[in-house]
């Protein structure tokens, strides 16, 4: 990775986006040596998250000036631009024609894709790093030590006290189980009533876990060991 890089990098087709540690977004080129395709310096600099991409070629990405920012597939220019009202806010997540995004002061926001206006608000939730959503288009969103699922209109399909502090990073896994942080555990929940499934000792609060292409689950844990689970 290159000097200066700050955050999570986003595979476009034929592009390697990677954040500048000085402001800019960079697109750098895999097939060509890494070379810099283009970069957009966001207004208030620094790029905060990895950013989403929507299936015409918009890239979606906040920044630490608490905004979230549309940029054109062709120009890079802004397209347009959302308050956050903080520079903690979680990376985007492009799904269905609207751009999910959450944060401690704004909640949970659903935001037209296309024209940067809010379609609806949960203020009850946010603070996480990311939004993840199901295939089925399920959204997920933590408050606290709650876990809480959504629709896409915004309606609670079912919201779940896990009994502790809640880290900051989900995924999901193959069968649309989500994956997270609660207390001093790493935990999967069950997608239709948020039954919890599973459950592992050494859980971090930080984005510390990843599943592989074959399902299995790997945990860097907070005493500095690498855990491989089956699926």
């Amino acid at each position: 990775m290159s000097p200066g890089v700050t955050a999570d990098v986003t595979v476009t087709a034929g592009e390697l986006a990677l954040y500048g540690s000085n402001g800019p977004l960079l697109a750098l080129e895999a097939a060509n040596g890494g070379a810099q395709a283009w970069a957009s310096a966001l207004i208030g600099g620094v790029v905060a998250n990895a950013p989403s991409v929507g299936p015409d070629g918009t890239i979606y990405a906040t920044s630490t000036a608490s905004y979230l920012y549309a940029l054109d597939a062709k120009t890079h220019a802004v397209a347009w631009e959302y308050p956050l009202a903080s520079a903690n806010g979680s990376a985007p997540t492009y799904f269905d024609g609207s751009v999910y995004v959450d944060g401690p002061v704004i909640g949970l926001v659903a935001i037209d894709a296309a024209t940067g206006t809010a379609r609806w608000t949960q203020p009850a939730v946010g603070g996480g790093c990311n939004v993840p959503i199901a295939a089925d288009g399920t959204i997920y969103a933590t408050s606290g030590t709650v876990l809480k699922a959504f629709d896409g209109a915004g309606n609670v399909r079912w919201s779940v006290d896990t009994g502790g502090t809640l880290g900051v990073c989900m995924l999901i896994d193959g069968a649309g189980s989500v994956l997270v942080v609660t207390g001093n555990q790493l935990a999967a929940y069950e997608p239709t009533q948020g039954h919890q499934l599973w459950a592992v000792p050494g859980g971090s609060g930080d984005c510390l876990f990843a599943i592989g292409a074959d399902g299995k689950l790997f945990e860097a844990t907070p005493d500095g060991h690498l855990l491989a689970f089956g699926n």
